[in-house]
Formats: structure tokens, C-alpha cells, sequence
């Protein structure tokens, strides 16, 4: 009878693991040919890297016990009688206690394969320290998925699609079934104080003349000095109003370079303003453009909806200052002595 019992425990595991991961036969309480020790499980069907936990107890009572495993190819057990599927087969765990040993028969079945993965996004722009759940959809349903963070110095992602920022950068969350179908989504931190600031390349203006040049401006130019990067636009009355203060910075602090961007939108304007305006100017003025990625430098430096927008840089090309909106020298002026 107890062949009989075990085999049937078996097949009803593997049938209802269609629906679940687990599927188990509890011991029976008048059950005596494990003697005084019985576990809460006498067969249990488990899925490779699922699970099921299993008690024990002695003459009635719950009760701590070694755990072992016929074949830890097939299934581990840990110390708290927690049993973990590792490859298709069958395996005994054993609890000793007492002087007394139980048995759980353990079949580790495949997992099913996945014949759809889909999730509810695949882009995802970031702020450092902001969290955001990606929703994946699986069927089956009972396939299980894995979850990675293609670089964890940017982002990292939990087990259920948990995303977290933690650098900025540009990162993708991997979902694989564990067979061949995998899904994913690119995730974009945005730089903050406390960041380096990114690298990019803005083509410069000639002061003179307001002509583009060839020339280009890059982060790694100013390295070694207290940068402000300025986005403003010759459509913006408070971004030409604050002008004079940058070109007055550029002109009296010599440890400063300072980069007036130029926006993106309504550009046309920007070479006659930048020739009648600031000829002789020390300031770097430079047009912004769409990085790798999708976004121009005022975005990918904070910007958002509104200008005049202000980043400063340290010595090291760290953000140490980002502000939207307008600027008195004084205020200018006080943030740059905090960068030094």
C-alpha cells in the first residue's frame, strides 16, 4: 500500500503543476511506519528553481532537524527543510531528529516553456534613487522569469521588476524564461549632483562671425576648472537677460569656463545675437543637438520644460549644481565659490 500511495502522491503532483509551482501530499497522522518522527510532506512534486518547504516533528511537536538530500543534482535541502528543484529527476530528502530519520520522495519536473513574453514598457527614463516596476506577461503563467540588470553601477532590479537608479547612465533590464525568450527594457538615469557629469560633443559657434564651426566643446575640455554650462535660447527674455552675468564670470574668474548652449528649438536667431552681442566674449557658446540616446544635452543634464537651465561642474567634472530658471550674478557667483 505504501508503493501505491507514494506513485499516486506522484502523478497528482505532476497534474496540478500546470496551475503551480508545488505540488505536495501531506503526511497522514496515522501513519506509523516512519516511527515518532513524521514529516509535513510525504511526496512533494516541485518545477526546477521552485520550492517547497517541509517540516518536522517529534512525538507531535514542531522540531528542528538535519536535512539532507539523496541527490543534490536533482533538489537541495537547507537547514530549515526548505527543498529547491535543480534538474529533472527524483530524490529523497531525509530529516533526522530525535535518532529518528523521515524521508520526502522529491520528482523535480521541467518548467514549462514560455510561448509569450511581453512587458508594459520598453524605455524608461529615471531619476537617481527613484524606483519603477516594470510589469512583465508571461504564458503560461507558471513560467518563472529572471530578472537582470545588464549594469549594476546604474540601475538594479529585483526579482519581481522592482527597478532602482542608483547612477546615471544608460542601462537594460534582461528578462529571460531560462530558455530561449527573453524581453527587455532600456532604462535611462538621469545624471544628478553628486554625478559625473555624461560626455557629450556640441558643435561651437565662432563669436566673432556667430558662425558654426568645426570645432566641438566636450566636458573633458574644461577638466581641471569650475565649468557652468548655461542653456538658454535668443527666444527667452529671462535667458538673455542673465547673459551678461556668464559673460561676466567668463571674463573675471580664471579658474571658470563658461559654456553657453544654445537651444535646440528656434536656433536661427542664435548666430546673429551671438555676433551683435558677444564678440569679444570669453564664453564658449556651443548649439545643443540629440546624443546617442535620443535626448540633447539640456535634457540629458536635467532640463526639462523651461529655460535658462544651469549646470556647474567641479574641477573633477562632477554635478555639483543644477538649477532651472534665472540667476543673479550674486547667486552665480556664490555656487561657483561652493564648487571651488
Amino acid at each position: 500500500m505504501k508503493r501505491v500511495h507514494k506513485l499516486a502522491g506522484v502523478v497528482l503532483a505532476l497534474v496540478v503543476s500546470a496551475a503551480a509551482l508545488t505540488a505536495c501530499v501531506p503526511e497522514e497522522p496515522d501513519d506509523t511506519t516512519q516511527g515518532a518522527l513524521k514529516l509535513s510532506h510525504a511526496s512533494a512534486a516541485i518545477l526546477v528553481g521552485a520550492g517547497v518547504q517541509l517540516t518536522a516533528r517529534l512525538d507531535g511537536e514542531e522540531t528542528d532537524a538535519v536535512w539532507t538530500s539523496s541527490d543534490e543534482t536533482v533538489a537541495t535541502v537547507d537547514e530549515d527543510g526548505y527543498v529547491t528543484g535543480v534538474s529533472v529527476g527524483d530524490c529523497t530528502v531525509t530529516a533526522a531528529a530525535g535518532g529518528e530519520e523521515a524521508t520526502c520522495a522529491v520528482t523535480v519536473g521541467a518548467p514549462a516553456e514560455a510561448t509569450e513574453l511581453l512587458l508594459d514598457k520598453t524605455t524608461l527614463t529615471m531619476e537617481i534613487g527613484d524606483s519603477a516596476t516594470i510589469h512583465a506577461t508571461v504564458s503560461p503563467v507558471t513560467v518563472r522569469l529572471y530578472w537582470v540588470s545588464s549594469n549594476s553601477k546604474v540601475i538594479v532590479v529585483s526579482a519581481g521588476g522592482v527597478v532602482t537608479a542608483v547612477g546615471s547612465g544608460t542601462a537594460d533590464v534582461i528578462v529571460t524564461t531560462g530558455g530561449s525568450m527573453s524581453a527587455r527594457c532600456t532604462v535611462t538615469v538621469m545624471p544628478g549632483e553628486g554625478s559625473v557629469c555624461p560626455d557629450f560633443s556640441l558643435q561651437r559657434y565662432e563669436n566673432a562671425t556667430g558662425d558654426l564651426t568645426d570645432e566641438t566643446y566636450s566636458p573633458a575640455d574644461s577638466r581641471g576648472k569650475i565649468t557652468v554650462i548655461n542653456f538658454w535660447g535668443t527666444w527667452c527674455d529671462p535667458c538673455k537677460a542673465e547673459l551678461p552675468y556668464f559673460d561676466r564670470v567668463a571674463a573675471e574668474e580664471e579658474d571658470v569656463v563658461v559654456v553657453a548652449a544654445h537651444s535646440i528649438q528656434s536656433m536661427k536667431d542664435a548666430p546673429s545675437y551671438i555676433e551683435e552681442n558677444y564678440p569679444e566674449s570669453k564664453m564658449i557658446f556651443v548649439q545643443d543637438k540629440v546624443q546617442a540616446g535620443g535626448r540633447d544635452v539640456f535634457g540629458l543634464l536635467g532640463g526639462k520644460n523651461a529655460y535658462p537651465h544651469t549646470v556647474i561642474l567641479d574641477k573633477e567634472g562632477t554635478i555639483v549644481y543644477m538649477h532651472t530658471g534665472s540667476l543673479s550674478y550674486d547667486r552665480l557667483m556664490e555656487e561657483i565659490e561652493n564648487a571651488r
